[in-house]
């Protein structure tokens, strides 16, 4: 069974990523602007992201794709965090490495683990999790985005 998108959200234009991009100055790979003017985001059918030797808890059941809306809301929040943030509290590490680094969450998780994606030229395209309770890296789930979702498998229920 491949990966099943349920469209929840409404249509973007490609104008509305430029602008986002010129906002923000980060751009967006290809492949995650082309799944955007698709989907803008949605929900999945049941699989899992299978990459074992990566994965600290198992595969991945994606719940969410983010619609850039979402998104956005995502990258102003880091900004934010980033101004308002206590020093040497235990999230000042991860709010300054998302922004330093343009790594943008685009997905949330069943286990409340985060998938995002990297948008500077050190990390373009490349697709990470994140999972705050496992310390500070950022786990490589794949090179790009179209990589990561041809990654999904159908997971047998457990009895």
């Amino acid at each position: 069974m491949k990966l099943e998108i349920v469209k929840i959200n409404k249509n973007i234009d490609l104008s509305e990523i430029i602008k986002i991009e010129n906002k923000f100055n980060i751009v967006f790979p290809n492949d995650y602007k082309s799944f955007l003017l698709k989907y803008n985001g949605g929900k999945t059918n049941e699989v899992g992201f299978i990459n074992n030797d990566k994965l600290i808890d198992g595969p991945l059941k994606i719940m969410n794709f983010y619609s850039l809306n979402r998104v956005v809301d995502f990258i102003e929040e880091i900004k934010k965090k980033n101004e308002d943030i206590e020093e040497d509290s235990d999230w000042e590490y991860y709010w300054e490495y998302y922004a330093k680094e343009n790594i943008i969450i685009i997905a949330d998780t069943y286990s409340q683990v985060f998938i995002c994606i990297g948008c500077n030229k050190n990390n373009f395209g490349k697709i990470y999790y994140k999972d705050h309770d496992h310390g500070e890296e950022f786990v490589l789930l794949a090179n790009n985005f179209t990589e990561f979702l041809e990654g999904f498998e159908f997971l047998e229920e457990e009895k």
